[in-house]
């Protein structure tokens, strides 16, 4: 029993003042008492039920203020994503914060609760705060004193929005670089570890807890998440994330519990536990390292606290995980959603006896301890004077010194770098991850998982070079490395910048086998190395990557891992204002073979050497570490194979031309008619890729060519086989043994894919139906028919087969999208037996045998259907999947020339809602309007059905409302500065019922709601079924008053819930306009912010929602007339541009 805790129960037993929780004056709120004296008197006022309410801590969209009252609730946190809804500024912060912490003042007792953030990287959930770099960079610069100022930084934007508690640092030690959360852990090394974390410790907590200026840090995961074995994840889709650790406890203490012991020396009082197993027993029910080693031996003083939902995982019964963790030693339980079950749970064990008084004395009394330590009964609320410090310019620099400590110079030939600002040339940047703040800053930006959109305020690395390029510089950037003349023919460049990358990802979802570059990144470099005199490729990643052939293409290669929202230290450096003094934290693998790396016996030479070692870098001044290592590096490189032209004799057709290759990026429309008869001419002008002769096929006289284009109804592919020895018809019962041809469709435009998910299709057709059109084509799960057409044509030297393949029928919906990936497998076996002798698999990589899945073979082919349209986009005979009436034609709203470009849809033509596309506002706090349902992301309240979304209110009891509904939104996949929504739906009627598609900013730039302004393009009150409102808000005024114009349309006749109607919204500078059914209903030209130029609020980016509320100040409640469940139809989204 941990000593301080026994002296607390002796001053129970002491303490004689009279119990009245009324009354004023009392010991525990004697800030001059000792701690241990207030805990006890404290401790001996309160009740089983509010004891066990402050081992208590739950996700804030779960909870309202009154139930924090009620249930005596200790903590509230904001998971990732969880900011205030409508309003991710620091004021909404402060105010949401707040109203928890009123309500547990409210308490008898006034026990303030403690409000916990993920502040990783600094307070990145808060939209403008300064976003660090993550702890892989921070682990490069292996500056303590740095670390140590970014804590403090963080801790103060933290008390500018109410939270006093921080679940970082992170203390992990990755030793498997292929798990998601590596870029979470300050290095391999355990000692860097344990330098960096405890520095970052000090400047959350400084010297003392309860000062103005610093906030409680929490070391986490204890312990041993960082050594995960390959393949022991418990997750669907994980491989390492919270898996089990199995090494012998000499190396657990030595490799992993180390950091900890430095973390409770400088003064760690919360510690939270890992989801990982050691030796097969999760940490959350470990008592032997737990309460054997880290209390009673390391004598550690604090609160122990789980991770997300890390009790449930203890056990099989709930009951049984709750009794085990907590006499474990886990003092307080982050639920983070159902707390009733907890605290039933728990107050049934003590009543058993398998839970004592004295462990819920001693867990309680932990967490009070911490809580007086902090000051949070003297200082329970934030402190708004500290607003003004949130993403001020002191606090950007300060980040933006951490990105110039943190890069990593891997590779610098011929002087590449420092680039030279002001001599005459042409440079051209390139790729997406050059211009996105999302990607820069990684997961636990925003949202959970992050974004590739600009969430927040800070600055890409294209704009912080094109401002340090002087006027004499060109400077061009292409997302996707198009850099043509008037001709368009290739420009040619002096410098090629290629900003490459990871896509933001947490947690699992990063779990990655392969760690490869994308295939458009790959794309980009190859593309722009014979375009530009030097290459200079930048690496925006969460640990290394494979990029053995990437690197060896570019003169110049820099890890800048993920910098954050401070792009300009990227800038600082590449330019020379700053040299590089970054250094590996992690050992770069040169393949994924080599991981996990024994790290005591890391060989250093030839080929089974990694490709750098850990502690590599090179600076300006000295560049002669590299030689040896990019010797190495070019010497084992894997051998690629290079396409060539074949020329192919096909019985009265032309040859096919153009030739692709990979990595060359072709552009549609390609207007040719395609019929399939196994003749190539109706082909020309459609890209095509070619297998050679020789090139690692079942014979030297062995070739493949394949095209691909598509049109409104179907994708068309061909594939010219030479072969000389075709196997057909022998091995009916296995087709894999006969020659055949296989097709991958990828219309997400998720390179990363490796599965069939929606919008992916397989295509094989074997060899053994050539002859027969008649016979099912096997595609999909493999065996189901696709309907697809085939047509094949026995040439004299093998075959010529053309496929149309629809994009909807009973095994899939495929919507081709810009930089949608395509992949081809052959099968030429050469011999007639039972065994798959050996097939082609045609890749821009190759990964074995799922190579195909994962890039397109032309780069980067855009599809354009072959009438000269977009792929996915309406013809002016537009069609619908929905019942009801056609959609009303409104290309041309006003007349007026208007011409519209589709750039993002959803046709809700699927079998589930797209999370690429959509992501959910949960939560039952009511939303600012005393609205009365709990929003939820289960199926029971959004699906997709006969092609329409779905969102269905119910009236049930759940999460302590009375209702439930659905709140799509897309602020972490989608945003638009002007432009045209179309969204054609049925609506539902009845009293109370209050549908709505809205929009609010994606930054907040000029101050929260309603400030930076709201777009409602349909609202609908229940009991007035034939009018729909459109209106804005904004504020005029400095103190965010609220105002709003707008109007109404009623139909002539019937009700919105008769029918699809569509409902569209026209935004232009200074001008929006609201369309039903295609009749312009208003015209709104005025609306202003104070202190800004009009047309602000309404010039910058905002995103969509779509929801169906019940209850509210305007709808009012239901009553005994309406009806449930109600049901909104959605048929589909469609979002233009003009041209």
């Amino acid at each position: 029993m941990r000593l301080r805790f026994f002296f607390i129960l002796l001053l129970m037993l002491i303490i004689s003042t009279a119990i009245s929780a009324q009354s004023d004056g009392l010991p525990y709120q004697d800030a001059e008492l000792p701690v241990e004296e207030r805990v006890a008197d404290l401790l001996g006022r309160m009740s089983l039920a509010e004891k066990i309410g402050q081992m208590t801590l739950i996700e804030k969209g779960s909870i309202d203020p009154q139930a924090v009252t009620d249930y005596f609730i200790g903590g509230v946190l904001s998971g990732g994503g969880g900011y205030p809804t409508g309003d991710n500024s620091p004021e909404g912060w402060l105010d949401m914060v707040s109203a928890y912490q009123d309500a547990a003042l409210a308490t008898p007792l006034g026990i303030p609760m403690i409000y916990g953030v993920d502040a990783v990287h600094g307070h990145a959930n808060l939209s403008g705060a300064v976003v660090f770099p993550q702890n892989v960079g921070l682990g490069a610069t292996r500056n303590p004193d740095l670390l140590e100022e970014i804590g403090q930084v963080t801790a103060l934007e933290m008390i500018a929005t109410g939270i006093y508690w921080n679940y970082a640092p992170v203390l992990a030690v990755p030793r498997d670089i292929r798990w998601g959360r590596t870029y979470e852990g300050y290095s391999e090394n355990t000692d860097l570890v344990t330098e960096l974390s405890a520095a970052m410790l000090r400047g959350l907590q400084g010297d003392d807890l309860a000062a103005p200026t610093t906030v409680l840090g929490t070391p986490k995961h204890f312990v041993g998440d960082g050594g995960t074995e390959f393949g022991t994840s418990p997750l669907d889709g994980g491989l390492l994330d919270r898996g089990n650790t199995n090494v012998d406890e000499e190396t657990l203490r030595r490799v992993h519990l180390a950091p900890y012991i430095t973390a409770i020396e400088n003064g760690a009082r919360s510690i939270m536990v890992s989801y990982s197993s050691w030796l097969g027993e999760r940490m959350h029910g470990n008592a032997y390292l737990i309460r054997d080693v880290l209390i009673d031996e390391l004598g550690f003083e604090g609160f122990i606290v789980s991770d997300w939902a890390g009790v449930d995982d203890v056990a099989s019964d709930y009951y049984d995980a709750v009794v085990q963790s907590t006499n474990a030693g886990v003092d307080m339980n982050m639920v983070p959603y159902d707390y009733v079950r907890f605290i039933n749970t728990l107050t049934e064990a003590v009543e058993a006896g398998d839970v004592t008084q004295e462990r819920i004395d001693e867990a309680v009394s932990n967490i009070l301890m911490v809580k007086f330590e902090m000051g949070l009964f003297e200082r329970p609320f934030g402190d708004a004077d500290l607003i003004a410090s949130v993403g001020s310019d002191e606090h950007r620099a300060l980040a933006r010194e951490a990105v110039s400590q943190s890069l990593v110079l891997l590779k610098n030939e011929n002087a590449a770098l420092p680039l030279d600002a002001n001599t005459e040339q042409t440079v051209f940047i390139a790729g997406a991850a050059a211009d996105s703040v999302g990607i820069q800053s990684g997961g636990w930006t925003i949202e959970w998982q992050g974004s590739t959109a600009n969430l927040t305020e800070g600055t890409t690395i294209r704009r912080a070079l094109q401002n340090g390029f002087g006027e004499d510089v060109t400077v061009r950037y292409s997302r996707l490395g198009r850099f043509s003349d008037d001709n368009g023919d290739p420009q040619h460049g002096d410098v090629g910048i290629v900003v490459v990358g990871e896509p933001p990802y947490a947690e699992y979802f990063g779990d990655d086998a392969g760690l490869t570059l994308g295939s458009r990144d790959r794309g980009l470099i190859e593309d722009l190395r014979p375009q530009v005199d030097t290459l200079i490729v930048v690496l925006l990643s969460g640990r290394p990557l494979v990029i053995d052939e990437s690197l060896n293409l570019a003169d110049a290669f820099v890890a800048a891992w993920l910098p954050g929202t401070e792009g300009a230290g990227v800038a600082d450096v590449l330019f020379g204002e700053r040299d590089f003094v970054g250094l590996l934290p992690y050992t770069w693998p040169r393949n994924v073979e080599q991981l996990p790396f024994d790290f005591d016996n890391v060989p250093m030479t030839d080929c089974d050497a990694p490709l750098f070692p850990y502690g590599y870098g090179l600076t300006y001044a000295d560049n002669s570490a590299s030689a040896d290592w990019l010797s190495l590096a070019v010497e084992c490189a894997p051998v690629k194979v290079e396409v060539e032209t074949v020329e192919v004799a096909i019985p009265d057709a032309d040859l096919i031309a153009p030739e692709g290759e990979y990595g060359i990026s072709y552009v549609a429309p390609f207007n040719v008619p395609i019929t399939l008869d196994g003749q190539f001419e109706d082909w020309a002008g459609v890209p095509t890729v070619t297998m050679p002769q020789g090139a690692d096929l079942t014979s030297s006289e062995s070739a493949v060519t394949f095209g691909a284009a598509a049109d409104a109804d179907n994708l068309y592919f061909f594939a010219n086989i030479i072969d000389d020895n075709i196997i057909s018809g022998e091995h009916a019962e296995n087709y894999w043994n006969e020659d055949s041809v296989e097709f991958y469709i990828n219309a997400t435009g998720d390179l990363s894919l490796a599965s069939y998910e929606d919008g992916v299709a397989q295509i094989t057709i074997p060899a053994l139906n050539i002859n027969n059109p008649e016979e099912d084509v096997i595609s999909g799960v493999q065996g189901a028919s696709a309907n697809a057409d085939v047509v094949a044509v026995k040439t004299e030297a093998g075959w010529a087969v053309e496929v149309a393949v629809p994009l909807q029928n009973d095994v899939w919906s495929i919507e081709p999208v810009q930089d949608g990936v395509l992949g081809f497998q052959v099968h030429l076996n050469i011999a007639s037996d039972s065994d798959r002798d050996s097939k082609l698999i045609w890749s821009a990589a190759d990964v074995g045998d799922t190579s195909y899945q994962t890039p397109s073979v032309f780069g980067e082919l855009i599809f354009y259907d072959v009438n000269g349209g977009a792929a996915g986009e309406e013809t002016n005979e537009s069609s619908s999947s929905s019942a009801g009436d056609e959609p009303v034609e409104i290309m041309n709203l006003d007349d007026d020339g208007r011409e519209w470009e589709l750039v993002w849809q959803d046709e809700f033509s699927g079998d589930v809602i797209d999370s690429i596309k959509w992501g959910y506002d949960t939560g039952g706090n009511g939303f600012g309007n005393n609205e009365l349902q709990y929003y939820s992301d289960r199926p029971d309240n959004s699906y997709v059905e006969d092609g329409h979304l779905v969102i269905v209110a119910q009236e049930e009891r759940y999460r302590l409302r009375d209702y439930t509904s659905a709140k799509l939104w897309t602020p972490a996949t989608m945003s638009l500065r002007y432009g045209r929504i179309d969204i054609r739906a049925q609506l539902p009627q009845g009293q109370g019922i209050w549908p709505a598609f809205w929009m609010l900013p994606a930054q907040n730039r000029y101050g929260g709601w309603p400030s930076s302004g709201e777009i409602d393009i349909m609202e609908l009150v229940g009991h007035l079924p034939a009018t729909v409102y459109g209106t804005l808000h904004y504020s005029s005024d400095t103190f965010g008053s609220h105002e709003y114009t707008g109007d109404s349309y009623t139909l002539d006749e019937g009700i919105f819930a008769d029918d699809f109607h569509l409902f569209s919204l026209v935004w232009e500078e200074g001008r929006i306009e609201w369309y039903v059914d295609g009749q312009l209903v208003q015209v709104q030209t005025e609306w202003q912010t104070a202190g800004r130029d009009f047309p602000a609020p309404f010039d910058q980016e905002f995103y969509l929602i779509l929801n169906l509320a019940v209850g509210g100040d305007w709808p009012g409640s239901p009553d005994e007339t309406t009806i449930f469940p109600q049901r909104m139809l959605i048929d589909y989204v469609r979002i233009y541009q003009q041209s």
